[in-house]
Protein backbone atom coordinates (compact mmCIF):
# COMPACT_ATOMS: atom_id res chain seq x y z
CA UNK A 1 0.00 0.00 0.00
CA UNK A 2 1.18 3.37 -0.77
CA UNK A 3 0.67 6.65 1.33
CA UNK A 4 -0.60 9.14 -1.17
CA UNK A 5 1.06 11.86 1.18
CA UNK A 6 4.26 10.96 1.35
CA UNK A 7 4.78 8.26 -1.09
CA UNK A 8 6.16 5.64 1.26
CA UNK A 9 4.79 1.88 0.82
CA UNK A 10 4.20 0.20 3.92
CA UNK A 11 2.43 -3.61 3.76
CA UNK A 12 -1.22 -3.98 4.44
CA UNK A 13 -1.22 -7.46 5.76
CA UNK A 14 0.82 -10.51 6.44
CA UNK A 15 1.11 -14.15 6.49
CA UNK A 16 -1.95 -14.44 4.08
CA UNK A 17 -1.55 -17.58 2.54
CA UNK A 18 -4.46 -17.84 -0.31
CA UNK A 19 -5.01 -16.36 -3.81
CA UNK A 20 -6.80 -13.09 -3.80
CA UNK A 21 -10.12 -13.02 -5.83
CA UNK A 22 -10.78 -9.61 -5.88
CA UNK A 23 -10.93 -6.45 -3.34
CA UNK A 24 -12.77 -3.36 -2.64
CA UNK A 25 -11.62 0.05 -0.96
CA UNK A 26 -14.56 1.47 1.66
CA UNK A 27 -15.50 5.03 0.91
CA UNK A 28 -13.54 6.46 3.82
CA UNK A 29 -10.26 4.57 2.75
CA UNK A 30 -9.61 2.62 5.90
CA UNK A 31 -11.02 -0.50 5.16
CA UNK A 32 -10.17 -3.54 2.25
CA UNK A 33 -12.68 -5.55 1.57
CA UNK A 34 -11.65 -8.60 -0.21
CA UNK A 35 -12.33 -12.31 -1.53
CA UNK A 36 -10.04 -15.64 -1.77
CA UNK A 37 -10.29 -19.27 -3.27
CA UNK A 38 -10.84 -20.34 -0.22
CA UNK A 39 -14.42 -19.08 -0.24
CA UNK A 40 -13.58 -16.29 2.37
CA UNK A 41 -14.75 -12.67 2.00
CA UNK A 42 -12.98 -10.77 4.45
CA UNK A 43 -12.31 -6.78 5.98
CA UNK A 44 -9.27 -5.76 7.04
CA UNK A 45 -8.64 -2.64 8.68
CA UNK A 46 -5.54 -0.50 7.19
CA UNK A 47 -4.60 1.17 10.66
CA UNK A 48 -4.33 -2.08 12.85
CA UNK A 49 -4.02 -4.50 10.02
CA UNK A 50 -6.50 -7.03 11.44
CA UNK A 51 -8.16 -8.93 9.36
CA UNK A 52 -11.89 -9.91 9.92
CA UNK A 53 -13.64 -12.61 8.51
CA UNK A 54 -16.73 -11.83 7.40
CA UNK A 55 -18.29 -15.40 5.78
CA UNK A 56 -17.12 -18.71 4.83
CA UNK A 57 -19.69 -19.90 2.11
CA UNK A 58 -18.00 -23.24 1.87
CA UNK A 59 -19.49 -23.42 -1.77
CA UNK A 60 -18.03 -21.27 -4.13
CA UNK A 61 -15.67 -17.46 -4.04
CA UNK A 62 -17.48 -14.52 -3.51
CA UNK A 63 -17.63 -12.25 -6.69
CA UNK A 64 -19.95 -9.70 -5.62
CA UNK A 65 -19.59 -7.30 -2.49
CA UNK A 66 -19.83 -3.11 -2.04
CA UNK A 67 -19.28 -0.68 0.27
CA UNK A 68 -22.25 1.31 1.72
CA UNK A 69 -21.48 5.39 0.58
CA UNK A 70 -20.67 6.12 4.88
CA UNK A 71 -18.54 2.70 4.84
CA UNK A 72 -20.93 1.23 7.83
CA UNK A 73 -22.31 -1.27 6.40
CA UNK A 74 -21.28 -3.95 2.83
CA UNK A 75 -23.78 -6.21 1.20
CA UNK A 76 -22.66 -8.90 -1.18
CA UNK A 77 -23.84 -12.56 -2.41
CA UNK A 78 -23.54 -15.34 -0.23
CA UNK A 79 -23.32 -18.39 -2.57
CA UNK A 80 -25.58 -21.78 -1.45
CA UNK A 81 -26.12 -24.80 -2.64
CA UNK A 82 -29.28 -23.79 -3.89
CA UNK A 83 -30.40 -19.85 -4.96
CA UNK A 84 -27.20 -17.25 -4.08
CA UNK A 85 -28.63 -14.96 -1.20
CA UNK A 86 -27.53 -11.51 -0.48
CA UNK A 87 -26.89 -10.18 3.01
CA UNK A 88 -26.10 -7.04 4.41
CA UNK A 89 -23.35 -6.83 7.25
CA UNK A 90 -23.23 -4.34 9.69
CA UNK A 91 -18.99 -3.89 9.99
CA UNK A 92 -18.69 -2.51 13.41
CA UNK A 93 -21.21 -5.06 14.99
CA UNK A 94 -20.60 -7.89 12.56
CA UNK A 95 -24.46 -8.15 12.50
CA UNK A 96 -25.89 -10.19 9.58
CA UNK A 97 -29.26 -9.43 7.68
CA UNK A 98 -30.51 -11.47 5.66
CA UNK A 99 -32.59 -9.80 2.62
CA UNK A 100 -33.46 -12.59 0.23
CA UNK A 101 -35.16 -15.60 1.53
CA UNK A 102 -33.52 -17.87 -0.91
CA UNK A 103 -36.10 -18.67 -3.26
CA UNK A 104 -35.07 -17.05 -6.07
CA UNK A 105 -31.38 -16.76 -7.30
CA UNK A 106 -30.29 -13.61 -6.55
CA UNK A 107 -27.09 -11.34 -7.11
CA UNK A 108 -24.89 -8.33 -8.33
CA UNK A 109 -26.19 -6.30 -4.35
CA UNK A 110 -25.05 -1.78 -4.64
CA UNK A 111 -25.96 0.30 -2.29
CA UNK A 112 -27.49 3.93 -3.45
CA UNK A 113 -25.30 6.73 -3.95
CA UNK A 114 -26.72 7.85 -0.58
CA UNK A 115 -27.31 4.74 1.20
CA UNK A 116 -30.93 5.09 1.67
CA UNK A 117 -31.16 1.61 -1.04
CA UNK A 118 -30.27 -1.79 -2.21
CA UNK A 119 -30.69 -2.41 -5.67
CA UNK A 120 -30.16 -6.06 -7.03
CA UNK A 121 -31.03 -8.75 -9.53
CA UNK A 122 -33.06 -11.48 -9.02
CA UNK A 123 -34.64 -14.86 -11.60
CA UNK A 124 -37.97 -14.45 -10.49
CA UNK A 125 -39.62 -14.50 -14.39
CA UNK A 126 -41.01 -17.80 -15.43
CA UNK A 127 -41.89 -17.86 -18.96
CA UNK A 128 -40.31 -20.98 -20.48
CA UNK A 129 -39.45 -21.60 -24.15
CA UNK A 130 -40.94 -24.94 -25.61
CA UNK A 131 -38.77 -26.93 -27.76
CA UNK A 132 -39.42 -27.65 -31.42
CA UNK A 133 -37.76 -30.79 -31.65
CA UNK A 134 -37.91 -32.52 -28.26
CA UNK A 135 -40.65 -32.44 -25.92
CA UNK A 136 -38.53 -30.38 -23.34
CA UNK A 137 -39.26 -26.97 -22.34
CA UNK A 138 -36.13 -24.42 -21.09
CA UNK A 139 -36.29 -21.40 -18.55
CA UNK A 140 -34.24 -18.29 -20.13
CA UNK A 141 -34.36 -14.30 -19.31
CA UNK A 142 -35.09 -14.85 -15.85
CA UNK A 143 -33.43 -11.89 -14.16
CA UNK A 144 -35.38 -8.40 -13.19
CA UNK A 145 -33.72 -5.51 -11.36
CA UNK A 146 -34.99 -5.20 -7.84
CA UNK A 147 -34.76 -2.27 -5.25
CA UNK A 148 -35.28 -2.37 -1.54
CA UNK A 149 -35.66 1.19 0.71
CA UNK A 150 -33.64 0.45 3.34
CA UNK A 151 -34.43 4.05 5.95
CA UNK A 152 -38.09 4.24 7.05
CA UNK A 153 -37.67 7.91 5.04
CA UNK A 154 -37.04 6.43 1.85
CA UNK A 155 -39.00 7.56 -1.08
CA UNK A 156 -41.06 4.32 -2.09
CA UNK A 157 -40.83 3.36 -5.60
CA UNK A 158 -43.91 3.31 -7.69
CA UNK A 159 -46.02 4.13 -4.57
CA UNK A 160 -49.65 5.99 -5.15
CA UNK A 161 -49.66 9.85 -5.13
CA UNK A 162 -52.18 12.00 -3.38
CA UNK A 163 -52.76 14.14 -6.09
CA UNK A 164 -55.93 16.11 -3.70
CA UNK A 165 -55.16 20.23 -3.90
CA UNK A 166 -55.54 21.90 -0.29
CA UNK A 167 -56.37 25.09 -0.52
CA UNK A 168 -54.37 27.14 2.52
CA UNK A 169 -54.21 30.59 3.27
CA UNK A 170 -51.00 32.75 1.45
CA UNK A 171 -48.03 32.53 3.68
CA UNK A 172 -47.05 36.13 5.92
CA UNK A 173 -43.98 37.98 4.66
CA UNK A 174 -41.31 37.08 7.02
CA UNK A 175 -39.39 39.75 8.55
CA UNK A 176 -35.77 39.54 7.12
CA UNK A 177 -33.05 37.70 9.45
CA UNK A 178 -30.75 39.40 11.22
CA UNK A 179 -27.01 39.09 10.33
CA UNK A 180 -25.10 38.42 13.38
CA UNK A 181 -21.82 39.40 13.13
CA UNK A 182 -18.81 37.65 14.69
CA UNK A 183 -20.69 33.95 15.26
CA UNK A 184 -19.37 31.43 13.42
CA UNK A 185 -21.83 29.28 11.72
CA UNK A 186 -22.32 25.35 13.47
CA UNK A 187 -21.18 22.54 11.26
CA UNK A 188 -23.45 20.43 9.29
CA UNK A 189 -24.08 17.15 11.16
CA UNK A 190 -24.00 14.31 8.67
CA UNK A 191 -27.01 12.19 8.75
CA UNK A 192 -26.57 8.69 9.96
CA UNK A 193 -28.53 6.56 8.49
CA UNK A 194 -31.05 4.11 10.34
CA UNK A 195 -31.53 1.13 8.57
CA UNK A 196 -34.82 -1.00 9.37
CA UNK A 197 -34.55 -4.80 8.29
CA UNK A 198 -37.70 -5.22 9.97
CA UNK A 199 -40.31 -7.35 6.93
CA UNK A 200 -37.55 -6.68 4.31
CA UNK A 201 -39.28 -9.01 1.13
CA UNK A 202 -42.75 -7.08 1.32
CA UNK A 203 -40.46 -3.75 0.92
CA UNK A 204 -38.71 -5.11 -2.09
CA UNK A 205 -40.17 -3.57 -5.37
CA UNK A 206 -39.71 -4.58 -9.15
CA UNK A 207 -38.32 -2.66 -12.02
CA UNK A 208 -41.08 -2.74 -14.43
CA UNK A 209 -38.15 -4.00 -17.25
CA UNK A 210 -37.92 -6.63 -19.49
CA UNK A 211 -36.57 -9.79 -18.07
CA UNK A 212 -32.96 -10.55 -19.36
CA UNK A 213 -29.36 -10.67 -17.85
CA UNK A 214 -28.72 -7.64 -15.82
CA UNK A 215 -25.42 -6.82 -13.82
CA UNK A 216 -23.30 -3.47 -12.85
CA UNK A 217 -25.93 -1.89 -10.88
CA UNK A 218 -26.03 1.38 -9.37
CA UNK A 219 -28.64 4.12 -8.25
CA UNK A 220 -27.72 8.14 -8.59
CA UNK A 221 -30.65 9.69 -6.85
CA UNK A 222 -34.02 8.42 -8.22
CA UNK A 223 -32.35 6.81 -11.27
CA UNK A 224 -31.61 2.99 -11.46
CA UNK A 225 -28.36 2.49 -13.79
CA UNK A 226 -28.09 -1.60 -15.32
CA UNK A 227 -25.99 -3.43 -17.97
CA UNK A 228 -28.17 -4.97 -19.84
CA UNK A 229 -26.47 -6.49 -23.46
CA UNK A 230 -23.64 -4.57 -24.54
CA UNK A 231 -24.45 -0.99 -23.02
CA UNK A 232 -25.83 0.88 -19.85
CA UNK A 233 -29.45 1.16 -19.23
CA UNK A 234 -30.72 4.23 -16.71
CA UNK A 235 -34.33 3.77 -15.11
CA UNK A 236 -36.20 7.02 -13.53
CA UNK A 237 -38.36 6.09 -10.91
CA UNK A 238 -39.58 9.50 -11.19
CA UNK A 239 -41.06 9.80 -15.23
CA UNK A 240 -41.04 6.23 -14.96
CA UNK A 241 -39.44 5.12 -18.12
CA UNK A 242 -35.99 3.68 -19.45
CA UNK A 243 -33.25 5.03 -21.41
CA UNK A 244 -30.86 3.35 -23.29
CA UNK A 245 -27.12 5.28 -22.86
CA UNK A 246 -25.78 3.74 -25.91
CA UNK A 247 -22.47 3.14 -24.25
CA UNK A 248 -20.59 0.56 -21.22
CA UNK A 249 -20.62 2.93 -18.41
CA UNK A 250 -17.77 2.87 -15.45
CA UNK A 251 -19.47 5.19 -12.51
CA UNK A 252 -16.38 6.88 -10.79
CA UNK A 253 -15.93 7.03 -6.65
CA UNK A 254 -18.85 8.93 -4.99
CA UNK A 255 -20.69 9.45 -8.46
CA UNK A 256 -19.22 12.64 -9.61
CA UNK A 257 -17.92 11.30 -12.75
CA UNK A 258 -18.03 8.50 -15.12
CA UNK A 259 -16.38 6.99 -18.06
CA UNK A 260 -18.42 6.10 -21.54
CA UNK A 261 -17.03 3.53 -23.37
CA UNK A 262 -18.17 2.97 -27.41
CA UNK A 263 -17.13 1.88 -30.23
CA UNK A 264 -13.55 1.51 -28.88
CA UNK A 265 -13.44 5.68 -28.07
CA UNK A 266 -13.60 6.67 -24.48
CA UNK A 267 -14.80 9.95 -22.69
CA UNK A 268 -15.05 11.18 -19.24
CA UNK A 269 -18.88 13.11 -18.50
CA UNK A 270 -20.99 13.90 -15.57
CA UNK A 271 -23.12 10.81 -14.68
CA UNK A 272 -25.25 10.60 -17.85
CA UNK A 273 -28.91 10.93 -17.27
CA UNK A 274 -29.83 10.68 -21.06
CA UNK A 275 -28.25 8.54 -24.60
CA UNK A 276 -24.13 9.36 -24.23
CA UNK A 277 -22.58 11.00 -27.26
CA UNK A 278 -18.57 10.79 -27.11
CA UNK A 279 -18.02 14.30 -28.12
CA UNK A 280 -14.01 14.79 -27.05
CA UNK A 281 -12.86 11.08 -26.57
CA UNK A 282 -9.53 10.31 -24.89
CA UNK A 283 -6.81 10.60 -26.64
CA UNK A 284 -4.60 7.05 -26.99
CA UNK A 285 -2.63 7.84 -30.39
CA UNK A 286 0.36 8.58 -28.32
CA UNK A 287 -0.20 5.95 -25.59
CA UNK A 288 2.88 3.41 -25.42
CA UNK A 289 4.57 0.89 -23.73
CA UNK A 290 8.01 -0.37 -23.70
CA UNK A 291 7.81 -4.26 -23.11
CA UNK A 292 11.08 -6.48 -22.11
CA UNK A 293 9.77 -9.76 -23.96
CA UNK A 294 11.96 -11.85 -21.86
CA UNK A 295 10.95 -10.13 -18.67
CA UNK A 296 7.35 -10.44 -20.21
CA UNK A 297 7.44 -14.24 -20.87
CA UNK A 298 9.07 -14.94 -17.57
CA UNK A 299 6.45 -12.97 -15.51
CA UNK A 300 3.75 -15.46 -17.76
CA UNK A 301 5.61 -18.61 -16.89
CA UNK A 302 5.36 -17.89 -13.62
CA UNK A 303 1.96 -16.75 -13.03
CA UNK A 304 1.19 -20.01 -15.29
CA UNK A 305 2.79 -22.05 -12.54
CA UNK A 306 0.93 -20.59 -9.34
CA UNK A 307 -2.46 -20.46 -11.28
CA UNK A 308 -2.02 -24.60 -11.53
CA UNK A 309 -0.88 -24.55 -8.16
CA UNK A 310 -3.37 -22.17 -6.60
CA UNK A 311 -6.29 -23.89 -8.81
CA UNK A 312 -5.75 -27.67 -9.02
CA UNK A 313 -8.21 -29.24 -7.86
CA UNK A 314 -6.29 -31.94 -6.33
CA UNK A 315 -3.16 -30.72 -3.20
CA UNK A 316 -1.18 -33.34 -4.30
CA UNK A 317 -1.26 -32.33 -7.74
CA UNK A 318 -1.55 -36.06 -8.95
CA UNK A 319 1.53 -36.93 -7.08
CA UNK A 320 3.99 -34.67 -8.96
CA UNK A 321 6.55 -32.49 -7.33
CA UNK A 322 5.05 -28.88 -8.39
CA UNK A 323 8.37 -27.54 -7.30
CA UNK A 324 10.37 -29.68 -8.92
CA UNK A 325 8.74 -29.35 -12.31
CA UNK A 326 8.85 -25.66 -11.87
CA UNK A 327 12.50 -25.71 -11.97
CA UNK A 328 12.87 -28.02 -14.70
CA UNK A 329 11.21 -26.00 -17.30
CA UNK A 330 12.22 -22.85 -16.09
CA UNK A 331 15.89 -22.78 -17.06
CA UNK A 332 14.49 -23.06 -20.43
CA UNK A 333 12.72 -19.63 -20.52
CA UNK A 334 15.46 -17.51 -20.88
CA UNK A 335 16.59 -19.22 -24.41
CA UNK A 336 12.40 -18.36 -25.45
CA UNK A 337 12.71 -15.87 -28.57
CA UNK A 338 8.88 -16.30 -29.73
CA UNK A 339 5.47 -16.19 -27.73
CA UNK A 340 4.51 -19.69 -29.68
CA UNK A 341 8.11 -21.41 -28.10
CA UNK A 342 6.58 -20.05 -24.67
CA UNK A 343 3.26 -21.42 -25.19
CA UNK A 344 4.76 -25.18 -26.04
CA UNK A 345 7.01 -24.91 -22.87
CA UNK A 346 3.87 -24.15 -20.54
CA UNK A 347 1.82 -27.06 -22.25
CA UNK A 348 4.65 -28.99 -21.51
CA UNK A 349 4.80 -28.27 -18.25
CA UNK A 350 1.03 -28.79 -17.61
CA UNK A 351 1.25 -31.84 -19.20
CA UNK A 352 3.37 -33.11 -16.17
CA UNK A 353 -0.35 -33.63 -14.48
CA UNK A 354 -1.83 -36.18 -16.85
CA UNK A 355 -4.93 -34.16 -16.72
CA UNK A 356 -7.54 -33.75 -20.16
CA UNK A 357 -8.97 -29.82 -20.38
CA UNK A 358 -5.69 -28.16 -19.58
CA UNK A 359 -4.81 -26.08 -22.14
CA UNK A 360 -2.16 -23.17 -23.34
CA UNK A 361 -3.39 -21.45 -25.63
CA UNK A 362 -0.90 -18.86 -27.52
CA UNK A 363 -1.02 -15.35 -26.42
CA UNK A 364 -0.12 -11.88 -28.45
CA UNK A 365 2.82 -12.47 -31.15
CA UNK A 366 3.84 -11.33 -34.60
CA UNK A 367 2.03 -13.13 -37.64
CA UNK A 368 2.35 -13.04 -41.30
CA UNK A 369 -0.48 -11.14 -43.50
CA UNK A 370 -2.34 -14.05 -44.91
CA UNK A 371 -4.16 -13.91 -48.26
CA UNK A 372 -7.35 -15.63 -48.26
CA UNK A 373 -6.85 -18.52 -50.79
CA UNK A 374 -10.40 -18.94 -52.59
CA UNK A 375 -11.64 -22.94 -52.75
CA UNK A 376 -14.35 -24.17 -54.39
CA UNK A 377 -14.94 -27.44 -52.58
CA UNK A 378 -13.74 -29.52 -55.34
CA UNK A 379 -10.66 -31.88 -56.27
CA UNK A 380 -9.37 -32.05 -59.81
CA UNK A 381 -6.61 -34.07 -61.80
CA UNK A 382 -4.85 -32.79 -64.74
CA UNK A 383 -5.54 -34.10 -67.98
CA UNK A 384 -3.05 -34.72 -70.71
CA UNK A 385 -4.69 -31.84 -72.05
CA UNK A 386 -3.18 -29.54 -69.85
CA UNK A 387 -6.93 -28.41 -68.47
CA UNK A 388 -8.24 -29.65 -65.33
CA UNK A 389 -10.90 -32.60 -64.70
CA UNK A 390 -13.11 -32.20 -61.49
CA UNK A 391 -12.20 -35.53 -59.30
CA UNK A 392 -14.92 -34.81 -57.09
CA UNK A 393 -17.44 -32.42 -55.98
CA UNK A 394 -18.39 -31.99 -51.92
CA UNK A 395 -22.05 -31.52 -51.62
CA UNK A 396 -23.07 -29.54 -48.98
CA UNK A 397 -26.22 -27.64 -48.29
CA UNK A 398 -26.41 -24.59 -50.48
CA UNK A 399 -29.41 -23.09 -47.96
CA UNK A 400 -26.52 -22.31 -45.50
CA UNK A 401 -23.60 -19.88 -46.32
CA UNK A 402 -21.25 -22.13 -44.37
CA UNK A 403 -22.17 -25.52 -46.18
CA UNK A 404 -22.61 -23.85 -49.29
CA UNK A 405 -20.65 -25.44 -52.61
CA UNK A 406 -20.24 -22.68 -55.27
CA UNK A 407 -20.05 -25.50 -57.50
CA UNK A 408 -23.36 -26.92 -56.96
CA UNK A 409 -24.88 -23.19 -56.20
CA UNK A 410 -28.11 -22.97 -59.10
CA UNK A 411 -26.92 -21.87 -62.46
CA UNK A 412 -23.51 -23.03 -62.02
CA UNK A 413 -24.07 -26.98 -61.66
CA UNK A 414 -20.52 -27.97 -62.46
CA UNK A 415 -20.13 -31.87 -61.96
CA UNK A 416 -17.39 -34.57 -61.91
CA UNK A 417 -15.86 -35.08 -64.88
CA UNK A 418 -16.49 -31.73 -66.32
CA UNK A 419 -13.30 -30.13 -67.14
CA UNK A 420 -12.41 -26.39 -65.93
CA UNK A 421 -10.86 -24.84 -69.11
CA UNK A 422 -10.07 -20.98 -67.42
CA UNK A 423 -10.04 -18.99 -64.49
CA UNK A 424 -11.42 -15.42 -64.85
CA UNK A 425 -9.92 -15.86 -68.47
CA UNK A 426 -7.08 -17.09 -67.97
CA UNK A 427 -6.45 -20.76 -69.66
CA UNK A 428 -5.53 -23.62 -67.28
CA UNK A 429 -3.32 -25.33 -69.78
CA UNK A 430 -0.78 -22.20 -69.27
CA UNK A 431 -0.67 -22.88 -65.44
CA UNK A 432 0.89 -25.80 -63.20
CA UNK A 433 -2.03 -25.88 -60.76
CA UNK A 434 -5.86 -23.77 -60.74
CA UNK A 435 -5.16 -23.01 -57.54
CA UNK A 436 -2.53 -20.28 -58.68
CA UNK A 437 -5.34 -18.44 -60.08
CA UNK A 438 -7.63 -18.16 -56.86
CA UNK A 439 -5.12 -16.97 -54.43
CA UNK A 440 -6.92 -13.29 -53.05
CA UNK A 441 -9.75 -14.77 -54.20
CA UNK A 442 -12.08 -15.86 -51.44
CA UNK A 443 -15.30 -14.23 -51.25
CA UNK A 444 -14.85 -12.84 -54.26
CA UNK A 445 -16.85 -13.11 -58.17
CA UNK A 446 -14.92 -15.22 -59.82
CA UNK A 447 -15.70 -16.21 -63.89
CA UNK A 448 -14.76 -20.29 -64.72
CA UNK A 449 -14.96 -21.25 -67.82
CA UNK A 450 -16.58 -25.12 -67.85
CA UNK A 451 -17.04 -28.02 -70.54
CA UNK A 452 -18.12 -31.32 -70.51
CA UNK A 453 -14.74 -32.33 -72.86
CA UNK A 454 -11.01 -30.83 -72.40
CA UNK A 455 -11.80 -28.38 -75.32
CA UNK A 456 -12.41 -24.75 -74.99
CA UNK A 457 -14.69 -25.30 -78.20
CA UNK A 458 -18.76 -25.20 -76.51
CA UNK A 459 -17.43 -24.02 -72.98
CA UNK A 460 -20.08 -22.14 -71.21
CA UNK A 461 -19.11 -19.25 -68.44
CA UNK A 462 -20.29 -19.58 -65.19
CA UNK A 463 -20.00 -16.93 -62.02
CA UNK A 464 -18.71 -18.78 -58.57
CA UNK A 465 -17.71 -17.19 -55.24
CA UNK A 466 -14.65 -19.25 -54.12
CA UNK A 467 -15.20 -19.64 -50.19
CA UNK A 468 -12.06 -18.96 -47.93
CA UNK A 469 -12.62 -22.09 -45.70
CA UNK A 470 -14.36 -25.41 -46.38
CA UNK A 471 -13.93 -26.80 -43.12
CA UNK A 472 -17.86 -26.84 -42.06
CA UNK A 473 -18.62 -28.03 -45.90
CA UNK A 474 -16.25 -31.14 -45.48
CA UNK A 475 -18.23 -31.39 -41.87
CA UNK A 476 -21.43 -31.75 -42.86
CA UNK A 477 -20.46 -33.91 -46.10
CA UNK A 478 -19.14 -36.54 -44.09
CA UNK A 479 -21.84 -36.61 -41.44
CA UNK A 480 -24.32 -36.92 -44.27
CA UNK A 481 -22.46 -39.82 -45.48
CA UNK A 482 -22.15 -41.82 -42.71
CA UNK A 483 -25.40 -41.13 -41.37
CA UNK A 484 -26.66 -42.45 -44.96
CA UNK A 485 -24.21 -45.26 -44.37
CA UNK A 486 -26.01 -46.14 -41.18
CA UNK A 487 -29.12 -45.55 -42.51
CA UNK A 488 -28.89 -47.89 -44.88
CA UNK A 489 -27.30 -50.63 -42.45
CA UNK A 490 -30.47 -50.41 -39.81
CA UNK A 491 -32.91 -50.19 -42.56
CA UNK A 492 -33.88 -46.52 -41.82
CA UNK A 493 -33.66 -47.26 -37.88
CA UNK A 494 -30.78 -44.45 -36.89
CA UNK A 495 -30.34 -45.45 -33.20
CA UNK A 496 -31.50 -48.66 -32.79
CA UNK A 497 -28.21 -51.35 -33.96
CA UNK A 498 -28.72 -54.00 -31.61
CA UNK A 499 -25.31 -54.99 -30.82
CA UNK A 500 -25.17 -58.25 -29.12
CA UNK A 501 -27.74 -59.69 -31.82
CA UNK A 502 -25.09 -58.43 -34.19
CA UNK A 503 -22.56 -60.51 -32.53
CA UNK A 504 -18.45 -59.68 -32.28
CA UNK A 505 -18.08 -61.24 -35.86
CA UNK A 506 -20.84 -59.12 -37.18
CA UNK A 507 -20.08 -55.68 -35.46
CA UNK A 508 -16.27 -56.11 -36.63
CA UNK A 509 -17.71 -56.46 -40.05
CA UNK A 510 -20.12 -54.04 -40.03
CA UNK A 511 -17.42 -51.62 -38.65
CA UNK A 512 -15.00 -52.37 -41.42
CA UNK A 513 -17.13 -51.85 -44.12
CA UNK A 514 -19.00 -49.01 -43.27
CA UNK A 515 -15.92 -47.10 -41.56
CA UNK A 516 -12.74 -48.38 -43.13
CA UNK A 517 -10.23 -45.80 -41.51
Amino acid sequence: MRNAVTGEESVATKDIKTYIIDYSWSPDSKKILWSDKKNTLNITDLATGKTTLVEDSGVSIFNDFNWSPDSRFITYTRPEKTMSNIIVYEVATGAKHLITDGWYDSDSPNFSSDGKYLIFTSARTFNPTYSQTEWNHAYNNMGKVYILPLTKDAKIPFAPVNDMVTPTAAPKEAAPAKESKGKKKAPVKEEVLAYNFDNIESRVVELPTQAGNYGSLHMVGQKAYYQRGGSCVMYDLEKKSETDLGAYIVFGSGYKKALAIKEQKMQVIDVPTSAVSISEPISLGDMKKLVDYHQEWMQIYNESWRQMRNFFYAKNMHGVDWNEVYNKYKVLIPYVNHRTDLTYILGEMIGELSIGHAYSQNGEHPTPTRIPMGLLGASFTKDASGFFQVASVTEGANWDKSTRNPLTMPGVDVKKGDFIIAINGKLLNEVQDPQELLIGQAGKTVELTVNTVASEKGARKVLVTPLNDVSKLNYYNWVENNTRKVNEATNGEVGYIHIPDMGVDGLNEFVKHYYPH
